[in-house]
């Protein structure tokens, strides 16, 4: 009888020590973070838009260290997922598959490429991803999906309306030229729109070229254009093949205005890379440098950051600040920031229009 007591009491010991250890399991994972979040960063980081993804992931990952250093997001680290998509469509739908289907991510930025944004969308709408289309600049990006993709970057609809207006209101020009990009979506969008705004602004388009984005042969097209005899040139492509472009004007005895595509204008190294500068212009978003990112990025890097660099920091911090708001849940984040109001990034305070563009921007002219 004592033993058959003593072992219903071994018995009873054992049975009350596996379920404190369970509770004790289970009051551990209620109290501890789940894990890193991960974030992948997806973008051109060779070929000729390789310089504008590289830029972008000098802030993304400046960005992803100073979180990471501060003790993460709500208590979790951030852990990135990078991958190259070259700024090919079908490169990008297999990247974005990949960070998607095989790493669980569940937030995505880095694109600079409308191409990929454009063919990639419907997955990351479909899977619930928060994307922040950093540089993807064709004005139909955002309109994509359920309300998910963000832009930071104005589209290429407003640049491209500016350049038209300022052409002809601001250096009072009449007859003007563009060249744009055949093989990248966007170019068709920033032709389209910069001769509607010509046109709204009582000015002609004399001659428009289209050209592939690659394409070092293009002697034959920029003659064309001269040969219109243009008061103004906009040209809407790569940085490379800009800086081509103007060499070429140039030389063949153009004396007339050049503007160029804002996002070329803005990459790094862009400017030194044209040798003549003369009546060389853009327009951009007027950047006010408000908070502690610059001085920190010239402290620990050595160099100042450009205003891509500045864009990929504050695509990151977009994706942690919706976090830290809503925790893992996607249409809350996108809810916070359609109706935020002078949201604060590195380059000055924004709003968010219903499909997640920045809004409200003013437009400066710039020399080259």
């Amino acid at each position: 009888m004592n033993n058959k007591k003593r072992n219903l009491t071994s018995i009873i010991i054992v049975c009350a020590l596996v379920i404190i250890v369970i509770g004790l399991s289970v009051w551990q994972k209620a109290i501890s973070p789940r894990g890193d979040i991960k974030v992948a960063y997806v973008s051109s980081l060779s070929g000729d838009a390789g310089v504008w993804g590289q830029s972008l992931q000098k802030g993304f990952d400046f960005a992803l260290n100073e979180i990471n250093a501060k003790g993460g997001i709500n208590g979790r680290k951030i852990t990135a997922v990078y991958e190259d998509d070259k700024c090919d469509a079908a490169t990008g739908v297999t990247a974005f598959n990949k960070v998607i289907g095989i790493d669980g991510v569940k937030y995505i930025t880095g694109t600079v490429c409308s191409s990929v944004a454009m063919s990639v969308e419907k997955n990351t709408q479909a899977n619930g991803v928060f994307y922040v289309a950093s540089g993807a600049t064709d004005p139909e990006v955002t309109k994509q999906g359920n309300g998910l993709v963000f832009r930071p970057w104005a589209s290429d609809a407003y640049d491209a309306q500016e350049v038209g207006r300022d052409l002809i209101s601001t250096f009072g020009l009449k007859k003007v030229s563009v060249i744009s990009m055949s093989d990248i979506p966007s170019g068709e969008a920033i032709k389209n729109t910069f001769k509607d705004a010509v046109v709204a602004n009582g000015g002609q388009v004399v001659s428009e070229e289209m050209v592939v984005s690659t394409n070092k042969d293009i002697k034959t097209s920029v003659m064309k254009l001269i040969d219109s005899s243009p008061e103004g040139v906009y040209i809407a492509s790569l940085p490379d093949q800009t800086v081509l472009i103007i060499s070429q004007l140039k030389a063949l005895g153009y004396k007339g205005k050049i503007f160029v595509y804002s996002a070329s204008a803005a990459s790094e190294g862009f400017a030194t890379k044209v040798k003549n500068k003369d009546s060389v212009f853009y327009v951009f978003p007027v950047t006010n440098q408000e908070t502690n990112f610059w001085n920190d990025y010239k402290t620990q890097t050595g160099t100042n950051a450009d205003l891509l660099v500045a864009l990929g920091y504050d695509s990151m911090n977009m994706i942690a600040d919706g976090i830290k708001s809503c925790g893992e849940n996607n249409t809350c984040i996108r809810d916070y920031f359609i109706n935020v109001e002078n949201y604060q990034m590195s380059r000055g305070k924004v709003s968010f229009d219903k499909y997640g563009d920045v809004s409200g921007l003013k437009y400066e002219i710039k020399a080259l």
